[in-house]
């Protein structure tokens, strides 16, 4: 659904929050804490920096576990030799921030890298697509082409992205079976992911507002290679 400017402004902030909580989080170390710790990390510092809350519970899920779309956090240790998938948000004044990022190890073994580069291809393709318009399944059917092209696609098993605004997941779907078309003034997230068994998972999330002629990232964050600290 469409977003009026004020609402937009709440997505803005609670999104600076998150990330600026994430940010912190990685700074100060990750490595040798439990899955648990890091996503208690996030919510405190989150509601540290005036958040009403996370938006939903953050998805912390290391080497092997990453491979799970909605793994929860578990007591294990991160070991720092395999992908980490955060997938985290804040609430503020009533609406919510998306986003998820996939931190590699110093050394990441080849096939890491080119599922890391596959998934960041697929999700700018999704991106660029997303304009007034545009169907949600041709978003969908963009992103998925890419990796077909890449040999990943078997791996990529949820939809592509979903609106973003009071509810964490709302109105439209970019799947291949919606029927909807983006307009202008809508919040949506494009997450493609590859999820490999027994190896790990690759997610990069953003959330993005449609603008008149395309559309402009809400998330910053930069969906590039990341090590541990």
């Amino acid at each position: 659904m469409r977003k009026e400017p004020g609402e937009i402004l709440a997505i803005e902030r609670a999104t600076a929050i998150a990330t600026a909580s994430l940010l912190s989080a990685l700074a100060s170390g990750v490595r040798g804490k439990t899955e648990r710790d890091v996503a208690a990390d996030l919510a405190r510092d989150m509601a540290r920096r005036g958040a009403e809350g996370v938006s939903f519970p953050p998805i912390v899920a290391d080497g092997p576990r990453s491979a799970m779309p909605h793994a929860s956090p578990t007591g294990a240790a991160i070991a720092g030799d395999g992908p980490l998938v955060l997938d985290f948000g804040a609430r503020w004044n009533g609406y919510c921030s998306d986003e998820t990022v996939t931190v590699l190890p110093a050394r990441p073994r080849p096939s890491l890298v080119k599922a890391f580069d596959a998934v960041r291809r697929a999700q700018a393709a999704g991106i660029s697509s997303v304009r007034p318009g545009e169907p949600c399944r041709a978003v969908d059917a963009r992103v998925r082409d890419s990796l077909d092209r890449s040999g990943y696609l078997k791996y990529f098993v949820h939809s592509t992205g979903h609106g973003v605004g009071l509810d964490v997941h709302e109105s439209p779907s970019l799947s291949p079976r919606s029927r909807e078309r983006l307009d202008e003034g809508m919040v949506v997230t494009v997450e493609p992911g590859v999820y490999l068994p027994g190896i790990g998972g690759i997610r990069l999330e953003d959330t993005v507002k449609v603008t008149v002629s395309g559309c402009e990232r809400i998330t910053f964050l930069p969906k590039t290679h990341k090590t541990l600290v």
